[in-house]
């Protein structure tokens, strides 16, 4: 899924670009990839878009 993260996207843009992906499939695998990059500081929220985040 971070691959799909070059630029900053909305929730909404990156579901439509994975959600076709064997490893997705459904939104609550989605949201749990999230909420797991976003806890181990691979991804940020910021204004409404979501961006990876640079070593």
């Amino acid at each position: 899924m971070l691959e799909n993260l070059r630029e900053p996207q909305t929730v909404s843009s990156l579901w439509g670009a994975v959600r076709s992906r064997s490893e997705v499939v459904t939104f609550q695998r989605f949201t749990l990839a999230l909420d797991f990059l976003y806890l181990i500081g691979a991804v940020e929220w910021d204004d409404g878009m979501l961006r990876r985040k640079q070593p």
